[in-house]
């Protein structure tokens, strides 16, 4: 069995949402720029961009450039993903889930839904101080 982006987007919606997180949900269409990430979130703690992908799907190249765009801005912007690790009689029972570069690399796992935002934070705490490192 498979999960959706349509239906993880609603579940993860629905957690950020309930930890009081502000989620734009980008819809592909005519009138938008093409590639943009699937999620606008502002959160206390956090902000900035997701692009929603269930197991091995890939993410096109327009996304790439539009996600590196954003990058580039020092905007956030990852690529969460979600694979059934333990499927039982052709059912999952339990989720794995990486935030990712533009480029495939996991950059940090996520042990569930619920903790997304603390990982977030962490990874740009880290993001911030290469940055003055590198100065």
């Amino acid at each position: 069995m498979t999960l959706r982006e349509g239906k993880f987007c609603k579940r993860l919606k629905y957690i950020l949402e309930s930890q009081c997180a502000w989620v734009f949900n980008i819809h592909g269409h005519g009138f938008q720029k093409r590639g943009v990430p699937d999620l606008h979130i502002v959160h206390r703690r956090w902000a900035g961009y997701l692009e929603l992908k269930c197991q091995k799907n890939k993410v096109s190249q327009i996304q790439k450039v539009q996600g590196n765009r954003l990058r580039d801005r020092n905007y956030p912007c990852f690529v969460f993903r979600c694979v059934a690790a333990v499927v039982h009689q052709g059912v999952a029972v339990s989720w794995r889930y990486t935030l990712e570069d533009f480029n495939g690399n996991v950059v940090a796992k996520v042990p569930n839904l619920e903790g997304l935002i603390d990982v977030l934070v962490e990874l740009r705490g880290r993001e911030n101080f290469k940055r003055q490192s590198k100065g």
